[in-house]
């Protein structure tokens, strides 16, 4: 549903029915043994990144239907000849120009799997000092 991911964060945590979701999400940190801080700044770092990447797929999907392209963006015809961006063009022509479902729930994935393991060492590391 196009704008749902704004609508999401101009609503926020005020409808009761989200709040049943979001606690069970907040008790898989307790259980872990975060403090209460810590709680809501892991969950805000997971929400906000869900809500930017479908956010930044809503953009892309919007702007290549207004100029009928097949997939890609523009910043994706850099090439090796742009010696200034050397390490973006390398790194863009690394990823694939299709916005397919499967590569953007990988994507995400990856990602998000990221995120949780600099949450988990954030933890460790503060068990250790």
């Amino acid at each position: 549903m196009p704008g749902l991911s704004v609508y999401g964060m101009k609503l926020g945590l005020t409808t009761p029915a989200a709040f049943a979701i979001i606690d069970r999400a907040l008790c898989v940190l307790v259980r872990a043994r975060f403090s209460d801080i810590k709680v809501m700044q892991a969950f805000n770092i997971v929400v906000d990144h869900a809500f930017m990447t479908v956010n930044k797929l809503e953009f892309h999907m919007a702007q290549m239907q207004k100029s009928g392209a097949q997939g890609g963006c523009k910043i994706m015809h850099l090439t090796q000849s742009d010696s200034l961006n050397t390490h973006l063009t390398n790194a863009l022509g690394a990823v694939k120009q299709d916005f397919s479902l499967e590569h953007v729930d990988q994507n995400y994935r990856e990602q998000l799997n990221w995120i949780i393991s600099g949450i988990a060492a954030e933890k460790n590391n503060k068990k250790q000092s």
